[in-house]
C-alpha cells in the first residue's frame, strides 16, 4: 500500500484521469482568451456544477468530429514546443461532466482506495490540516465536478474533451493534455509518476516488498516527496505549452511574456471563479495548485538556463526528488541533495499497544503551509525554505491504560473501523538548515498547539526531562529541538514517548549539511493520477 498522504491524495483524488482542469488563462495582448465562465445559483455554488442536474452539452457530436481533427493541428504544436516526438496517434473522446463525476465515484467505491483516502484523511486531521468534520472523499467528487475541463487517461492512452466547455476554449485546454499524451509515450508516465525514471526496476521491487509484505519507512518516505515532484514536472511542462499555445499569434511564450504568467499564477492562488475549491481548507487549496502554480515556474526557469533540452526531456530522465526542489529550483540546477530521513525501528520500540497506521514524508511545501496556517505568511516564507527534511509516523492506539500522562487519547473504536484522532499517536522528526531554524520551527508548532488542539496546557519542565511538553485533549505533546533536527511526539505514553526520543537522538546532536549529488542534471485544478 503507498504510504504518506501526498502520495496517496494524488493517487486516488481522480484515479483513472490525468490533469483534468478548467482554464482561465485570460490576456489583453491575445484575442485567444480561454475562460470557464460559470452561472452562479442562488446558493453561490456554480449552477452547472450541481449534483443531480442535467446538463445540456454545449459541443454537439458533429463539432466534436471537427475539433478532434484540429487537435492533430494542437498536437503538432505540442510536440514542436516542447520538442517531445509524437511516436503514434493519440486517441479522442468527449465525456458529459455527469460520466466524469461517476468515474469518480466508481473508482472511490474501491475498497483500497477508500481505505488510502481514509488514512490519508485521518493523518490530515491529526496534523489539524483539515477540520475534524471534514468529509474528503465527498469534497473530491463535488471539486471534480466543479473543476475538470479535459484530461488524459493513462488507463486507455485516451485525451477527453469535455461537452459543456464552449469550443473556442477547448484547444488551449487540450494543449496541456496532449503534453500529457506525449510525455506518456516518451516515459510511461504512469510508472515514471509512480516510481521515477527507473520504474521497472523501481515497480518490481515495489512488487517483491508487498509480496513479502514488508515496507521500508526510510524509502517510502523519499518516494512520498518524490512523487509530489514528478507531478510539478508533468503539469508544469502542460502549462508551460498551454502558455506558449494560447500566445502563439503575438509573437511572444512563457519567457518573453512574464507579465501574462505572473497573472496567470495570481488568477492560480486566488482560485477565482471556483466556489468549491475556495471551500476548501487551506492545505487542500495549495496542494491541488501546487503542481501548476510551482510546477510552471520550476520548468520556466530551467528552460531559462537550459533550453528546452533540459526543461523537458532531461527532467524527465532526471526529475527533482522533493517539493524544495520545485519550490526553489536553483536547488535541483545546484544539483543539491537532502540526506534521506531515518526513523528508528518503530516497531520494535512501540510494542503490543500501538501499531503502524501510516508513515509519509513532510516536506517544504507542508511546512510552508503548516506555518501559514498556524504562524501567518510572513513567518512561512522566511522559515519554510530552512527545512532539509521530514518525516512522520502515526501509530495506533490500542491499549485499555490511558494514555500520556492520564490523557485521554486510548483507542476505543474497532479495528476495522477509521480511528479518531484521539486514538493516533504522532512522530514527525523533521531538519532544518542550522540549529536557529530548528529552535525557531520548534518554537512555532509550540504556539500552534492551542490553535489545534481544543486544550493545551505548557507544563512545567521535569527534571531529567528535556524539551516543551504540553497536555492536550487527545495526551501528551512532546516538542524538542536538538542540533539542526526537532522531534514532535503527540499523544504517546511518557515511557514510549521517552524511548522514541532516545532512539531519534542518539548520534543526531550535529548538523548535517547538504552535499552534491551531480545532477545538472489558471487556475488550472488537479492531477488525478490512476492505479
Amino acid at each position: 500500500m503507498k504510504s504518506g498522504w501526498t502520495q496517496r491524495l494524488r493517487t486516488v483524488l481522480v484515479a483513472g484521469v490525468l490533469a483534468g482542469g478548467i482554464c482561465p488563462v485570460q490576456s489583453q495582448q491575445t484575442s485567444e482568451r480561454p475562460t470557464f465562465r460559470q452561472n452562479r445559483a442562488k446558493d453561490g455554488a456554480p449552477a452547472e456544477s450541481r449534483p443531480g442536474r442535467k446538463e445540456k452539452p454545449q459541443i454537439s457530436a458533429k463539432q466534436a468530429e471537427e475539433m478532434f481533427r484540429k487537435l492533430d493541428e494542437v498536437l503538432e504544436f505540442v510536440s514542436d514546443d516542447s520538442k517531445l516526438p509524437i511516436r503514434h496517434a493519440i486517441k479522442k473522446k468527449l465525456a458529459s461532466r455527469d460520466e466524469v463525476e461517476e468515474r469518480a465515484r466508481q473508482q472511490q467505491k474501491d475498497e483500497e482506495n477508500a481505505q488510502r483516502l481514509q488514512r490519508s484523511e485521518v493523518v490530515l486531521k491529526k496534523f489539524r490540516f483539515v477540520p475534524q468534520d471534514f468529509d474528503l472523499s465527498a469534497y473530491m467528487v463535488r471539486l471534480l465536478r466543479e473543476q475538470v475541463a479535459g484530461f488524459y487517461s493513462l488507463k486507455d492512452k485516451t485525451v477527453y474533451m469535455m461537452d459543456w466547455i464552449p469550443e473556442e476554449q477547448q484547444m488551449a485546454i487540450m494543449s496541456h493534455e496532449l503534453t500529457h499524451a506525449l510525455q506518456d509515450q516518451t516515459v510511461d508516465l504512469k510508472t515514471w509518476l509512480e516510481h521515477g525514471p527507473h520504474g521497472e526496476d523501481g515497480a518490481a521491487k515495489a512488487k517483491d516488498k508487498s509480496a513479502e509484505k514488508t515496507a521500508d519507512p526510510d524509502e517510502e518516505i523519499s518516494q512520498d516527496e518524490a512523487v509530489m515532484a514528478r507531478e510539478a514536472v508533468t503539469e508544469g511542462q502542460g502549462m508551460v505549452v498551454m502558455i506558449d499555445y494560447v500566445l502563439r499569434h503575438s509573437g511572444k511564450n512563457n519567457l518573453t511574456d512574464p507579465a501574462f504568467v505572473a497573472n496567470l499564477r495570481a488568477d492560480m492562488m486566488a482560485g477565482s471563479g471556483s466556489p468549491v475549491l475556495n471551500q476548501a481548507p487551506l492545505y487542500l487549496q495549495e496542494f491541488l495548485e501546487f503542481p501548476y502554480s510551482y510546477g510552471l515556474e520550476f520548468v520556466r526557469e530551467l528552460q531559462l538556463k537550459g533550453g528546452k533540452r533540459l526543461a523537458y526531456e532531461d527532467v524527465l530522465e532526471h526529475p527533482p526528488v522533493n517539493s524544495r526542489e520545485i519550490m526553489e529550483p536553483q536547488s535541483y540546477l545546484n544539483g543539491e541533495k537532502q540526506e534521506p530521513m531515518h526513523l528508528p525501528d518503530m516497531k520494535k520500540l512501540l510494542g503490543k499497544d500501538y501499531e503502524r497506521y501510516d508513515v509519509g514524508s513532510v516536506g517544504e511545501f507542508d511546512v510552508s503551509v503548516l506555518l501559514e496556517q498556524f504562524s501567518g505568511e510572513k513567518i512561512s516564507l522566511k522559515l519554510a525554505p530552512e527545512w532539509r527534511g521530514g518525516a512522520y509516523y502515526a501509530a495506533r492506539i490500542f491499549s485499555d491504560n490511558k494514555s500520556a500522562a492520564d490523557g485521554d487519547a486510548k483507542s476505543d473504536t474497532p479495528k476495522n473501523i477509521e480511528p479518531k484522532t484521539s486514538s493516533i499517536a504522532l512522530l514527525y522528526l523533521s531538519r532544518w538548515a542550522s540549529p536557529d531554524a530548528a529552535q525557531r520551527f520548534a518554537g512555532e508548532y509550540a504556539k500552534s498547539l492551542p490553535k489545534r488542539y481544543k486544550s493545551a496546557q505548557n507544563l512545567k519542565p521535569e527534571s531529567g526531562r528535556q524539551g516543551m511538553r504540553w497536555m492536550t485533549d487527545e495526551g501528551m505533546v512532546v516538542i524538542e529541538a536538538l542540533g539542526n533536527q526537532v522531534l514532535v511526539l503527540e499523544s504517546f505514553d511518557p515511557a514510549t514517548a521517552e524511548r522514541l526520543r532516545a532512539a531519534v537522538f542518539v548520534g543526531s546532536a550535529q548538523p548535517r549539511a547538504a552535499v552534491p549529488h551531480g545532477l545538472y542534471n489558471f487556475r488550472f485544478a488537479f492531477q488525478a493520477q490512476e492505479n
